[in-house]
Formats: structure tokens, sequence, C-alpha cells
């Protein structure tokens, strides 16, 4: 049976505040004392540090700097002893972790600093943990975790209304990151994108990630020159000697066609001229479009499928374009 937030986490109006409500229900939860003391025995097994159970949990302190970690756990007189920065798939900045971090040596003298993330960005979110204090000497801890094993940190918890808000959390969550989520199911849907424009970003933030292989997930990025375009990009070695980029994301379709989701190449990317050729040549193998001197191509979005499948499909179609634009491919 579906529940309230997953359906609900389905719509832009909802999701776009993703990460505040994800932050702002963890709050809600460490309002339960078991849950405290869940959540500083979890945090005690992944960091080694030891918290008083009895922290309390503020959501978004301002800092004397003005800036604002996701969750603040102060002490008795109001110390922060940790601070929470959580994630969906918002970037995560260096200078952010590096301004919590100064905070927590300026008011307490150490303590711990929580990166909070899904289970896909453990590697990106210690890798960014690792160069923002690469340089800079900061006495507080750097841990970084995910929100699946905080979560199944709360199931201890024995209380039956406890138990149903978490269900409700981590269902709302699973959709927030792109699983569990209500299947496209008509084409009317796919014309309406925009009341489930969160959707289509889930797909879309899914497959870039795999698409990147080992390079850096870059952030998603509008363009609004032509017409509005939330893209995110992704660099990688295409048989060039330097790699080329493309993006991939959500736009009003061009005419004569009714997908949201559009592949493009840049016409400033590396190797343009040699890639749109390529294109070009494929014949009806491909759907190519040529506005304000980019390369589009339609990514077809499957109806009444599963968001794994979907992600499958939207990753097999990308790849089928990028062997074409490939130079080790044998040119037609």
């Amino acid at each position: 049976m579906r529940r309230l937030l997953t359906h609900l986490a389905q719509f832009s109006s909802f999701s776009r505040q993703g990460e505040v409500l994800c932050t702002r229900g963890l709050e809600y939860l460490l309002e339960n004392e078991d849950a405290r003391a869940a959540f500083t025995s979890h945090i005690l097994s992944v960091s080694g540090i030891s918290l008083d159970r009895d922290l309390v949990w503020r959501a978004e302190p301002r800092q004397e700097d003005r800036d604002r970690p996701d969750l603040e756990g102060c002490d008795a007189v109001g110390r922060p002893q940790v601070k929470v920065e959580a994630k969906l798939a918002a970037p995560l900045g260096e200078a952010q972790l590096r301004s919590y971090a100064g905070d927590l040596h300026s008011r307490t003298g150490g303590g711990l600093l929580l990166v909070v993330v899904p289970q896909s960005r453990v590697g990106e979110a210690s890798s960014v943990a690792s160069k923002a204090f690469a340089t800079d000497r900061t006495t507080c801890e750097v841990a970084v975790v995910t929100w699946e094993s905080t979560l199944d940190c709360f199931e201890v918890v024995t209380s039956e209304s406890f138990g149903a808000d978490l269900s409700q959390f981590r269902a709302m969550y699973r959709v927030l990151v792109g699983h569990d989520i209500e299947p496209i199911a008509t084409e009317a849907d796919v014309l309406a994108w925009r009341e489930r424009e969160s959707v289509f970003v889930a797909y879309i933030d899914r497959a870039t990630r795999r698409l990147a292989l080992e390079s850096k997930v870059l952030p998603f990025g509008f363009d609004s020159k032509e017409m509005a375009y939330y893209r995110r990009y992704v660099c990688r070695p295409l048989g060039w000697p330097r790699r080329s980029c493309f993006c991939v994301g959500m736009r009003d379709p061009f005419v004569g066609f009714s997908t949201p989701v559009w592949f493009r190449f840049h016409f400033e990317t590396p190797y343009f001229t040699e890639i749109r050729d390529r294109l070009r040549a494929a014949g009806p193998d491909l759907r190519i479009v040529e506005s304000d001197g980019h390369v589009w191509i339609p990514l077809d979005v499957p109806l009444c499928a599963e968001a794994g499948v979907v992600v499958d499909s939207l990753v097999e179609q990308t790849e089928f374009v990028l062997q074409i634009a490939s130079a080790s491919r044998t040119a037609s």
C-alpha cells in the first residue's frame, strides 16, 4: 500500500525541499530519548567518538559567520559537539565543511563534523571531506555516514508511534533519492512532466552518476539562453586526445517530440565538429535536432516501468549515442 509521504514526494512542490524535509525529519526523530541514544551509538560506531546521549539537536542554527549547518547537537550549556551536513543530490562544498569545522574549533576546541549522504555518494563525500582538510588543520573529527545506515540505527527504538514515523520517513527518503518512484504510466504523464519534475531529476541523477564512470559527478546546472534546460554535464574520453563533455537534462520538447529528457553536445565541447559529423552520418539510427549551434538527441522514458528500468534505458540510449560519437568507432 502506498504511503502518503511516498506519494507526495513524487511531486516537485514537495521534493524541491527534500533536503530540508529530511533534516527536519531527523531533528524530529531525535526528540525521542531512545532515538538519541541509538544515534549517538551509531556515531560512535562510525567515528569512534563518544557523545553525550542527551545532546540537544537543532536544525539550521546560525553560526557567527552566518553559515547554517543542517543539524547541530549541543551540550547542556549550549556548546556544539556535533555538526551535521546532510545531502541528497545537491553539491557538497569544501568551504561549507571548513566553515562548520572552524565554528566547532572556535567554540569548543574540537567536536565532530558528520557528513550524511546517500549510499551512492559515500566515495564522493569522502573525497570532498579529505580535500577540504588536506592543508587546513582542524581539531575536530570528520566522518561520512549514509542516510541508509542512519535510518537503520533507529530500528532499535520500540515505540509504535516512533516506528510509524520512521517508516514514513524511510519511504519518503527512498523516493527523494530515486527509489520506489511511481512509474510514469501514460504519454499524458510525460507531457505533464513539470508536475513530477523531481521524478525526472531523480532518473537523470542516477543515470548520469553511472555514465560518469570513475569521473567526478558535476552538479546540476540551468541553461536559459534558448529555452530552460536543467542538466548535468558528464566528461569522459571518447577516443579523442582530450575528454569531451555532454549533458543530460530536462527541457520542453522540440517540435515533433514528446519526451522532456534530452542529451546534448554543446558546440564548445572539444571535437564538437567531428562529433556532430559522426552523429549526422548515423542516418535513421539516430534522431538529432540541431538548435542554437548544439546537437540534441531525445531520450525516451519507458512507460509503466520501475525506476531501475528507466535508468537502465536512459544509460543504454546515451551509451548508444556515445558509441556513434566516439573516435574509436569506424566512421561511416
